[in-house]
This record gives structure tokens, sequence and C-alpha cells, in this order.
């Protein structure tokens, strides 16, 4: 049994409730500028200890419109939000070069995008609720192409290489980490 919600980020997971990262309407503290409706800089500090930062557009006090997001942990995310969500277009980027530019929803990847892995490996396609779903383009460092089908991030057909991306515990993809450095299968 798997459930999950995103308001109060909580997760069911086998009969047991786990805590998840704190909503993204955490209480900002404005550092200048009009973090009520306007534009301004803010700081928040996540349950998990993950200190942001937020600079930009502001309405009732959460993160809304365009804006850049920086996290204690080297983490960068530049593009809209909506009610202090990533929501619309944006890009967020990881300390090891990993790249993710795209469709966002409520926090999660959500829509069409390009995840491009630190060695630079591409997957273009499809992405629901954070994961990889339905056919993705993928493109080695070695210029090799194929189609790769995803299910829940889980590759149903096709060789793609399996990763988890280090920090704020926003995993990707399956895969393992080693000593606070991305990992990944071999790349083709």
């Amino acid at each position: 049994m798997f459930a999950h919600t995103l308001t109060g980020r909580l997760l069911l997971f086998s009969g047991l409730l786990l805590a998840a990262a704190a909503p993204a309407s955490a209480q900002w503290d404005c550092l200048s500028g009009d973090c009520r409706s306007g534009t301004g800089r803010a700081q928040s500090t996540s349950s998990n200890g993950l200190s942001r930062t937020y600079v930009g557009s502001f309405q009732n006090g959460s993160p809304d419109g365009w804006g850049v997001l920086d996290f204690s942990n080297g983490e960068h995310y530049e593009g809209e939000f909506r009610s202090g969500n990533r929501d619309g277009q944006g890009t967020y980027t990881w300390p090891s070069g990993q790249r993710y530019d795209g469709d966002w929803r409520d926090d999660s990847r959500d829509g069409q995008g390009t995840l491009i892995l630190a060695n630079g490996t591409r997957y273009e396609g499809p992405f629901r609720n954070g994961d990889r779903e339905d056919v993705h383009e993928v493109t080695y460092t070695t210029g090799r192409r194929e189609s790769v089908r995803f299910r829940g991030d889980e590759v149903v057909s096709g060789t793609a290489p399996r990763v988890t991306p280090v920090g704020s515990g926003q995993t990707m993809a399956l895969g393992r980490t080693l000593s606070g450095a991305l990992t990944s299968r071999s790349a083709q």
C-alpha cells in the first residue's frame, strides 16, 4: 500500500506514516522588499533543517510568480511559483551539475521536461508527480539515442541508467548514492 498527500506532506507506505519535507507554504522571514504582495527576498527553514532563500514575486506572503530559490545544500531552482509551490516552467539544478528543465505542478516535476544527468545523459519526455513516465528519448554521452518506456520512474522497456540525485531528498529515480555523490549505472 502506498498513498501520499502533498498538502500535509505525509507519506503512508506499507501502513507506516512517514513525515516528508515541510510544505511549501512554510513561514518566510522577509529579508528585504515587499514579501507580502510584491517583490522581495526571504528565507525559510524546512522541517529537515534545510535553509532556503527566495528572491522574487510574492502574493499573500508566499512565493508566487517568477523567482529564484536557493537551498543551503547548493541546489537551485529558477522559474515559476504558485501559492508557494514550484508551478509552471522552471529549472532545478543540483551541485553535481544534474539539471531538470521543464514543467512543474504542485512542487513536483509534472508535464514535459528534460532531465540531464551530471555525465551528460539526457532524458526528454513526460513526467508525472516527479517521476519519468511513458516514453522518453534518451541521448547518451556517446551520441547513441534510444526510446525508453517508464512507468512510475521504473524502466519498462529499454536500458536507461538508474540515478538518484543527492541533496534535499528529492528522488528523481531509483538508484544509490555513495558518500554524498551522485552514482548511476554506466551510461551506454
